[in-house]
């Protein structure tokens, strides 16, 4: 079943919205800037920017009527990059970069230094869940970055940059309450701010109950009552975006291990997402690894193959990081419908997830920006 793709528009996206951010400062830009807020966002002292995890327009619009809050104050619907994941997408906004520049291109890459799918944020290996014990996090240090709050702080000294994190980052908080208690205490300190604050719902629920669940209806009700208490309490001379990494739809998992002869074809484990999915392949199971993708999943995917996925434009423009050719396989499949291409390697070990993201469709890609202005 395919839904409506959706292609990256990186002139109308969070990575311009980022650029946007280092313009308002004056801070060299990489990419252009969301043209739509750069004269809305320059008079302000204060600029808040929310991430709230999954929050795509597909599920705002399910959980959330026109009158209220969030949707009141949608002011357009921008893209979100190539693949629409946490790893990609909150890197770009972070760093100003397109994810061919930065190189987190998924969740989980394979490291050929390793041998091993790692997992980026989590420094583990995707498939035995064993820490990679000879890096402290090696998606940072074979991928790191400057952020561009640290660049817009070293240009503008007078600016104090917050960042709010749940609970497992340092300094981290535990609920929406305490994300609005930290912004206003914040504000109340400092003259001048720009405050990053990020979410992990309603994202993490979504992946595990579904798009259209009663939780994921509340978690979406109390983002959109929180964000709205925040904006009575904020002092004159603020503004508020609100904004996702990707939206997220419910999926249909397909285990390749099940289909007899593709578990032969695989030099090693297939990385990055399920729904862009990245396939490394025996030279002489090429044909036969073809054969079988079109034959189950023609009508669900897109297949790239190496050079076609990197020169697609997908991941963006600019200056390919180092190790991008490492991470994309042979070919790249990436979903246009309802399937996500799953593989364990302990039957045990196999996680099973009722939504899921990082594929090319509308619903994945498209995410709101939403801005309270306080003057």
């Amino acid at each position: 079943m395919k839904r409506s793709i959706f292609f990256p528009n990186y002139k109308k996206s969070i990575l311009a919205l980022s650029n946007s951010l280092l313009k308002k400062y004056n801070v060299k830009t990489f990419h252009p800037t969301l043209k739509s807020i750069d004269k809305k966002i320059k008079p302000y002292k204060n600029i808040i920017l929310m991430i709230f995890d999954g929050m795509g327009i597909n599920i705002l619009n399910q959980h959330l009527k026109k009158e209220d809050f969030l949707r009141q104050h949608l002011f357009q619907e921008i893209s979100s990059v190539f693949p629409p994941t946490t790893a990609a997408a909150t890197t770009s906004i972070h760093s100003g970069l397109s994810p061919l520049e930065h190189g987190w291109i998924g969740w989980m890459q394979y490291f050929k230094e390793y041998d091993k799918v790692i997992e980026l944020f989590r420094n583990t290996d995707f498939y035995t869940r064993e820490k990679v014990v000879d890096t402290s996090a090696i998606g940072f240090d074979v991928l790191g970055y400057e952020e561009i709050y640290t660049k817009i702080t070293h240009q503008n000294p007078d600016v104090h940059f917050t960042k709010i994190f749940p609970a497992w980052a340092p300094n981290g908080v535990s609920s929406l309450s305490q994300i609005n208690e930290r912004i206003i205490n914040t504000l109340n300190q400092y003259e001048k701010n720009i405050i990053l604050a990020y979410w992990t719902e309603p994202d993490h629920s979504i992946h595990h109950h579904g798009e259209k669940s009663p939780l994921a209806n509340q978690l979406v009700q109390e983002i959109n009552q929180s964000v709205e208490s925040l904006f009575n309490q904020l002092p004159p001379n603020t503004v508020v975006l609100v904004t996702a990494d990707h939206g997220i739809v419910d999926t249909e998992e397909i285990f390749l291990n099940d289909i007899e002869g593709f578990d032969e074809c695989f030099k090693n484990p297939p990385s990055m997402e399920v729904r862009t999915s990245s396939f490394f392949i025996k030279e002489d199971k090429k044909e036969q690894f073809l054969s079988l993708f079109n034959k189950y999943f023609k009508d669900d995917f897109l297949l790239y193959t190496h050079d076609e996925y990197i020169n697609s434009s997908l991941l963006g423009e600019g200056i390919a990081h180092q190790k991008i050719h490492d991470f994309v396989g042979d070919y790249v499949a990436v979903s246009c419908g309802k399937r996500a291409l799953c593989y364990y390697t302990e039957k045990d070990k196999a996680i099973s997830l009722t939504a899921d993201h990082a594929g090319i469709t509308k619903e994945e890609m498209l995410v709101p920006l939403i801005i309270l202005e306080k003057k």
